[in-house]
């Protein structure tokens, strides 16, 4: 321990001599530590940290890649069908782009927040329920007004934490919803940590009608246990096909030359 601590001394008299060589050494090990810190942080919240969702392991992305446009997307008919006909999949829910939009409630000067857009089951079928409030319905339609989720966030900050935010009234783009909950403080939007609000719009009835530039929708599905990826793309590429004739032109020949991933 004596010999230990004369050569602690004796570096921290040559550190003291050599004042640049220790400003360099000290950035050194300060930019050495910091970016391991950050490599460390990236690899544990993108691969060995689980994702906050239920079952994480059985989620999948389903989408279709177009070479005519050469992009992936899923068209709102695709869903549809492969909603209704699918027998692998537990559940099949959909999104679409977080946008800005204008946001107000009574009391309170106007606001530009990022709002989700999501199917009735999303948020079930991840399993991050809210934690104020019943949340969606499956059935929006029965609702006497449209309805709306807000984060933690936003509920704390804008609507400054109100304990009976239930069934009020929150204005988007001059459009009234009603508020049916609110997210836990841990969840972040797929679109980012900005998404402050989700409405359950991303199919409406009217948008699966085919036409001439069908909705665009992005999927999540939660396979039934047992089931690998390869049959569950299978199953949803033979529904596809069964759609090529039933697109109109030119619709029809992008959607076959298309393939389910």
């Amino acid at each position: 321990m004596s010999k230990l601590i004369q050569d602690g001394i004796y570096a921290w008299r040559r550190l003291r001599r050599s004042p640049g060589f220790t400003v360099a050494a000290l950035l050194t090990l300060a930019l050495g530590i910091g970016a391991n810190a950050l490599i460390f942080s990236v690899v544990n919240a993108v691969f060995l940290r689980p994702l906050s969702y239920a079952n994480a392991d059985r989620l999948v992305w389903v989408t279709e890649f177009f070479p005519k446009f050469n992009r992936w997307m899923v068209p709102a008919p695709d869903y549809a069908a492969w909603k209704r006909q699918s027998v692998l999949f537990e559940r099949l829910e959909a999104m679409t782009g977080s946008f800005g939009e204008n946001v107000a409630v009574s009391g309170s000067p106007a606001e530009r927040a990022q709002v989700g857009h999501v199917t009735p089951g999303f948020f079930a079928m991840v399993g991050m329920l809210p934690r104020i409030g019943a949340g969606f319905v499956e059935d929006e339609g029965a609702a006497e007004r449209p309805a709306v989720l807000v984060s933690d966030g936003f509920w704390r900050g804008y609507l400054h934490a109100d304990p009976a935010i239930t069934g009020k009234t929150v204005t988007l783009n001059a459009k009234a919803y009603s508020v049916v909950g609110v997210m836990p403080r841990g969840y972040v939007d797929l679109d980012g940590p900005d998404v402050a609000l989700w409405v359950a719009d991303a199919v409406l009835p009217g948008t699966v009608l085919r036409g001439k530039n069908p909705r665009s929708v992005r999927l999540i599905g939660r396979l039934k246990s047992g089931v690998t990826l390869e049959q569950a793309r299978i199953e949803l590429e033979r529904v596809a096909r069964s759609l090529d004739a039933q697109y109109p032109a030119p619709w029809g020949a992008y959607h076959s030359a298309a393939a389910v991933r």
